[in-house]
């Protein structure tokens, strides 16, 4: 049990009803129901679908949020993937004093 979200003891039966979060979950459009996949075929279809964007309304229409409450590399870590990734400089964080 350590290391393990308070959240994820409670509302994990809730949400999944009783399945356990070992792999990832998409929506099944032709169904409208959750279907498992595995982490290579869930981070493709993201990258498709930021590169499909991209590609149709340019990459300034993404942005990205850091927050205060958060490492510093996470913060670093998030500024880089949208600036060498996306090639963006939207990008900002509530870590100001």
């Amino acid at each position: 049990m350590f290391g393990t979200p308070y959240w994820s003891l409670s509302v994990r039966p809730i949400l999944l009803g009783g399945i356990p979060l070992s792999c990832n979950f998409m929506i099944a459009f032709s169904s409208s129901s959750l279907v498992p996949v595995s982490w290579d075929e869930a981070l493709d279809y993201t990258a498709e679908r930021i590169r499909k964007i991209i590609d149709r309304d340019g990459p300034d229409v993404f942005s990205a949020f850091g927050s205060g409450r958060v490492p510093n590399e996470t913060n670093y870590a998030i500024a880089k993937f949208t600036r060498a990734v996306v090639k963006t400089n939207n990008v900002d964080h509530c870590a100001r004093t």
